[in-house]
């Protein structure tokens, strides 16, 4: 009896139907994985956001050209369609790396989520926070006197 249970087992791990013995390893499930430079900055702030599509196959037409659409969790939202050259099984590779960039004026807390889009049905989405510190100097004098003063005390030493 443990005989059978020990090749019941072992079968479950090795692909039916291949040449000699392989192992049952399909790819990783796809996920978007986010970060963001800088991920605190003060106002106004431009960042840069880097996405990277993990796991999946490389020739997935699933995520072959989809849509991208940036929210920016200030109100703002970017989005563009890619025109691709149809897709061919086992010659088209996916793309895998995605960069965004965005300025913000205000200071705050913003979660921005890069959705991949295909019509309307999203395929995957990830997110990454950000913090803005203060807001945006408005006034010239006043981005003048910071300026000024920042620059006084660097010159200033014990």
């Amino acid at each position: 009896m443990r005989r059978g249970l020990l090749v019941l087992v072992c079968a479950a791990f090795f692909v039916p139907g291949a040449r000699g013995l392989a192992l049952a390893n399909p790819p990783a499930r796809a996920s978007l994985v986010l970060r963001v430079s800088p991920p605190v900055a003060m106002a106004p702030a431009k960042v840069t956001v880097f996405a990277e599509l993990q796991g999946g196959s490389e020739n997935d037409p699933e995520y072959y050209c989809p849509a991208l659409e940036w929210e920016w969790d200030d109100g703002s939202v970017s989005e563009r369609k890619q025109d691709c050259e149809p897709f061919e099984a086992g010659k088209t590779k996916i793309t895998r790396r995605f960069i965004g960039q965005h300025e913000y004026k205000q200071g705050g807390y913003y979660e921005v989520t890069l959705r991949l889009k295909r019509g309307d049905k999203v395929l995957l989405s990830g997110t990454v926070n950000v913090q803005i510190t203060g807001d945006a100097v408005t006034d010239g004098a006043a981005r003048a006197l910071v300026v000024l003063h920042s620059l006084d005390r660097s010159d200033t030493r014990p």
